[in-house]
């Protein structure tokens, strides 16, 4: 099997599924507990907390959650907004963002989203007269899930503040996060989503950081864990099997990309081959993630032949309705049949040269098959209307 969906998920790697055994069968106590074993599971979780802090050059705190997704409705619903305030999202943000801003918009806050160019990063000037001083959050992805654009976070934090100290900038790093060298001191955020299944720990555990001095509402209470944020007994195993495979992708995030950016343009050259696909990721995107989009075959009928020849591929995010994928061909000005033959291909360190050579080849050969039906279905379309024509 050909596993090109690393952006949905990745494979727990083997420190990671390491830790997690070791702290599910071993150290298994609540660290809640005030006995020496619990305090000791205490000690290590704040440890990994530590060490992820550290791999984003943060300065503040690390809020562990279940997900990315749990992550990004603290930021909506847990910070600090006046009534009727201004929120200003990009047109592509993931569902987890677009969903609850969408919330709050109608309870009467002022929702502002920013277009995208062609390939999903953020207008710059576009962004800049949204800004006003009413503004009270902004929340813009750093890395696009869909197409692997990378949005300039440290220019756009500093038009924000530049309107407003005050403005709160969110910024969801769930692709970026382990796969490019994530500085948060530099980009200036309050708030950044990451995500453990998208670098090689299991699903279930992501986190929130939040600068120092900045104060955000639990959405539940209960025990006080998290420092009262994101309280419930700690998801032990997935946060030190997050925090070993952080390490592990903070020790080789050069090599991976070197590694990684072979195989897209290996692919991408391929793909030049076909004139009529529309390629949406260039060399200013992350390389983990190549989009394209073709107007003679439909993503999905692509997706499914290409699975039966035991190749896994998107259409688009693993968290995508029909309706957010309506919106993403939207934000990226898709017109006509290439709205609908989106598909996206997401890379990991365990991919290959080799593999994106046996892609191209099965993908060729079912793009031949698949856009000829198509031309010969016009063919007939148009005989049948001529001679229609003929008789009337």
């Amino acid at each position: 099997m050909i596993y090109f969906d690393n952006a949905a998920t990745t494979r727990c790697g083997k420190h990671a599924i390491s830790a997690m055994i070791k702290y599910a069968t071993e150290f298994f106590h609540n660290p809640s507990t005030t006995y020496a074993q619990g305090m000791a599971v205490k000690n290590e979780i704040t440890r990994a907390r530590e060490s992820i802090l550290n791999a984003l050059s943060g300065e503040g705190n690390i809020i562990y959650t279940s997900s990315g997704t749990e992550a990004n409705n603290l930021v909506v619903f847990g910070t600090k907004k006046l009534k009727e305030s201004r929120i200003i999202i990009s047109a592509n943000e993931h569902a987890s963002i677009a969903l609850p801003v969408n919330v709050l918009k109608q309870k009467g806050f002022d929702v502002v989203v920013c277009p995208v160019d062609e390939y999903g990063k953020v207008k710059l000037n576009e962004f800049k007269n949204a800004l006003t001083k009413n503004t009270s959050l902004v929340s813009i992805m750093h890395v696009n899930n869909n197409t692997g654009a990378i949005n300039e976070i440290e220019k756009l934090v500093h038009l924000a503040k530049e309107v407003d100290s005050d403005i709160l900038f969110h910024s969801d790093g769930s692709q970026a996060f382990g796969k490019m060298h994530v500085n948060l001191k530099k980009l200036n955020v309050d708030l950044y989503t990451i995500s453990g299944h998208k670098v090689g720990a299991s699903k279930g555990i992501g986190g929130l950081f939040v600068k120092r001095g900045l104060n955000i509402s639990p959405m539940m209470f209960g025990g006080g864990q998290e420092f009262g944020i994101r309280p419930s007994t700690e998801n032990v195993p997935g946060i030190m099997g997050f925090a070993a495979a952080v390490n592990d992708f903070q020790n080789t995030i050069d090599a991976r990309l070197t590694r990684v950016k072979a195989i897209r343009d290996r692919l991408e050259k391929g793909f030049r081959h076909i004139r009529e696909l529309k390629i949406l990721s260039n060399d200013d995107t992350s390389p983990y993630i190549l989009a394209v989009a073709s107007q003679k075959v439909r993503g999905e009928l692509m997706q499914h032949a290409l699975e039966r020849k035991g190749i896994l591929i998107a259409t688009g995010s693993a968290c995508s309705s029909n309706k957010m994928s309506n919106k993403v061909a939207d934000s990226l000005g898709l017109i006509g049949n290439y709205r609908y033959g989106l598909i996206r291909i997401s890379l990991s360190i365990e991919n290959s040269v080799d593999e994106s050579r046996e892609f191209l080849d099965t993908y060729i050969k079912a793009y031949k098959e698949f856009s000829g039906y198509g031309d010969r279905e016009r063919t007939e379309r148009d005989r049948r209307s001529k001679s229609g024509s003929r008789e009337l």
